[in-house]
């Protein structure tokens, strides 16, 4: 009776030993499961940063200032419009809040759908960290329109609002 006991004690000392060795590798499992979840998920936040910091790169610049003088440096913007002076130039300062790698400027004539017949005046490039924009315009004599710009920051771009401008 003794060694049928010892048996028995023998039997259950090695299902509890097994019962613990099948917990401990069940554990190890899950932990090697939830470790590699985590790995993943550090992996997506470090791509979604990317993203972030990527658009927040791209984003458009902020058209803060748009003014519109003659050589000598009066003011030609009065009561809603640009009127030109008899030397034909008007030069344009654009200021800029964020990354501007270009700028484009264009004019639509006034009237009903004439937006096909709107053009480009002309491309201006950007640099890091360039706040501000000057252009000198020789507008063509007739010339009566809206006037507006695009700053871009790679593909991003924002538009201006539109300025009347008349040239006898």
């Amino acid at each position: 009776m003794v060694k049928q006991t010892s048996k028995i004690k023998l039997t259950l000392i090695l299902i509890a030993f097994t019962v613990t060795l099948l917990c401990c590798i069940f554990l190890f499992n899950s932990n090697k499961k939830i470790m590699q979840q985590n790995i993943e998920l550090k992996q997506e936040l470090v791509g979604l940063e990317t993203v972030i910091e990527k658009n927040i790169k791209e984003k458009a610049p902020e058209i803060t200032e748009i003014s519109f003088e003659n050589i000598t440096g009066n003011d030609l913007y009065k009561d809603r419009w640009v009127t030109v002076g008899e030397d034909d130039k008007v030069k344009i300062k654009i200021e800029i809040n964020g990354n501007c790698t270009s700028i484009d400027m264009f004019i639509v004539p006034t009237g009903t759908e004439t937006y096909l017949l709107q053009k480009i005046i002309d491309s201006l490039p950007g640099f890091p960290g360039q706040k501000e924009f000057e252009y000198i315009w020789d507008v063509p004599k007739g010339t009566m329109g809206r006037f507006w710009i695009i700053a871009y920051n790679g593909n991003t771009g924002q538009k201006s609002e539109s300025y009347n401008i008349y040239n006898e």
